[in-house]
């Protein structure tokens, strides 16, 4: 009864007769040992018609489990002989192309099984997951299978837009490119570098190309411009905040004076994060250090000296030439903000009950337990310590300058928020009505300085015509920039001036390279399925099949 049903249903349509099942060897499995019904074969090489039998043999084939039994065929398959006198092929097999193909050793659904699942998974997870459904391969030769695949997605004759991005190989050194259809949204090609010449190359062997979409990479626009002269080039209109956003961090490192003015606030008790003597002194001395580098840097660069010239001098890589010359060689001390914490819910009733001359830290986290409280007692004496002006018996030694610098502080008025420019900087990029009501409030105080007024207003006025896209107003707002004495700022709107028409093309037309960074973020998955160590071609092939 069995041979039959199994030959009703999954081998009826490859004309083979099962002859017999075995499952005695091994119960886990099933052998199953069957013949091909067809009576002629066609010779390969001249294609004549042959009925006359030479010899058989026998091939093992492994097909999908059944039942959870592992299934494997012991196929008996013909030899016939040509009867064409002329043809060089004496002898040939028979295909059986419907269920098996040439050399293999696995039925056609199987293979096809094998390929989806590595292509999708990856070799060692493929094999893992198919030991639990009977399959065993190993990881090596699953990835042989995928190897031997073409390239599925063929890009089309009447390729007309395209978008362009890198991506990381190995972070920091090596990296590649992926070209993606904008129309279909899909991968349609990797190329193993982000070279002018390469990306140039590839771009020539497809004329039809009308549109490309890119960041605002210098290779990119000369490959384009080489390769696709006749293509519009558009700039992804995301990259544009970004670099602002970060053009506006720059220009604020100059300003931290100002910063720190319009953050203070009069008659308000300093809390200020403990630190031990050593932590604190060790990191006093380290920023008294940079701040000597950083000035001799500068007074270099106004001598006259080159990047270069100071860097073979100081012997400091060049990042740190051009930080300290950007920032005329003032130093800005970190300070790294707190995050919420258990405690933030019962600080307005601790500090209350701290203005009201109750300074007992045990009492005081008594009170807030009865309110439902969960965390330690250390968590209260470590807020009270931040907040005495003189030391109590209880506190370390090591904690003993943190309450007589918060008295310091009390006396000379000293700023009690300390923000860096990267913390401004989100404060005046971020639309005011998305902010909190700290954050507007902080905005305020930030914005009684008037050049940090100023910074904003150019920042929100660049927002609202790059996301409303409207091109026309980019040149007044440049030519109001200009007059302003906003340096940085001053020097991402010239940026965006020289990158001329792929720029407004960027604010006119709806196309913009955010599918090519979502194929950046699948192949990013796809790299950390193979735990990066994954070679190019097989990097490729994943993706292009996927």
């Amino acid at each position: 009864m069995l041979p039959q049903i199994l030959l009703e249903t999954a081998f009826q349509d490859f004309s083979l007769e099962i002859t017999a099942i075995n499952s005695q060897v091994d119960p886990k499995l099933l052998i199953l040992e069957a013949k091909s019904t067809c009576k002629n074969g066609i010779c390969p090489k001249c294609g004549q018609v042959s009925s006359r039998i030479h010899s058989h043999y026998t091939r093992w084939l492994m097909d999908l489990p059944v039942c959870g039994q592992r299934l494997q065929i012991l196929l008996l398959v013909k030899k016939f002989r040509c009867q064409l006198s002329t043809c060089s092929c004496k002898v040939f097999c028979e295909r059986l192309e419907s269920f098996t193909s040439l050399y293999s050793r696995n039925s056609n659904r199987c293979q096809q099984v094998l390929e989806k699942t590595t292509l999708l998974l990856g070799g060692l997870m493929t094999q893992r997951i198919l030991e639990l459904e009977g399959l065993v391969k190993s990881d090596s030769s699953l990835l042989r299978l995928i190897r031997k695949l073409p390239c599925q997605h063929k890009v089309s004759c009447e390729l007309r837009r395209i978008g362009i991005d890198d991506f990381a190989l190995k972070k920091g050194r090596e990296y590649a490119t992926v070209i993606i259809d904008l129309e279909q949204g899909k991968a349609i090609e990797l190329l193993p570098n982000r070279n002018a010449d390469t990306v140039a190359a590839w771009l020539k062997e497809h004329p039809s190309i009308e549109l490309v979409t890119r960041d605002r990479s210098r290779e990119y626009g000369l490959a384009i411009t080489t390769g696709a002269p006749q293509a519009v080039q558009v700039l992804d209109r995301w990259h544009f905040l970004k670099n602002l956003r970060e053009a506006l961090e720059r220009e604020l490192q100059r300003h931290h004076k100002e910063i720190a003015v319009a953050v203070q606030v009069k008659g308000q008790i300093a809390a200020l994060t403990l630190h031990s003597t050593t932590h604190e002194q060790s990191s006093i001395l380290a920023t008294e250090r940079r701040k000597d580098l950083y000035q001799a840097i500068y007074t270099l660069h106004k001598a006259g000296m080159t990047n270069k010239q100071i860097q073979i001098q100081t012997e400091v890589c060049e990042h740190t030439v051009r930080r300290a010359v950007r920032y005329q060689g003032v130093v800005e001390r970190r300070y790294n903000a707190r995050p919420a914490s258990i405690l933030s819910e019962f600080m307005v009733f601790l500090q209350q009950q701290w203005d009201a001359g109750f300074h007992n830290a045990s009492q005081l986290f008594r009170e807030i337990k009865k309110q439902g409280f969960t965390g330690s007692q250390r968590q209260v004496l470590l807020w009270a310590q931040e907040r005495r002006t003189t030391p109590a018996k209880t506190t370390p030694k090591i904690f003993r300058d943190s309450a007589i610098r918060n008295a310091t502080l009390q006396t000379t008025g000293l700023p009690v928020m300390r923000l860096t420019s990267r913390a401004t900087s989100w404060i005046l990029f971020h639309d005011p009505q998305n902010l909190d009501a700290d954050e507007t409030s902080l905005l305020e105080q930030l914005k009684t300085q008037p050049i940090l007024n100023q910074a904003q207003q150019y920042v929100q006025e660049f927002k609202a015509f790059v996301t409303q896209k409207q091109p026309s107003k980019f040149v007044d707002w440049l030519n109001r920039l200009g007059q302003s004495k906003l340096t940085d700022l001053k020097a991402f709107g010239k940026a965006l001036e020289q990158e001329g028409k792929p720029f407004l093309a960027a604010l006119e037309l709806p196309w913009s390279n955010g599918p090519t960074e979502g194929v950046v973020n699948k192949i990013k998955f796809i790299k950390r399925q193979g735990y990066g160590r994954a070679s190019f071609d097989l990097l490729r092939l994943r993706v292009l099949n996927s």
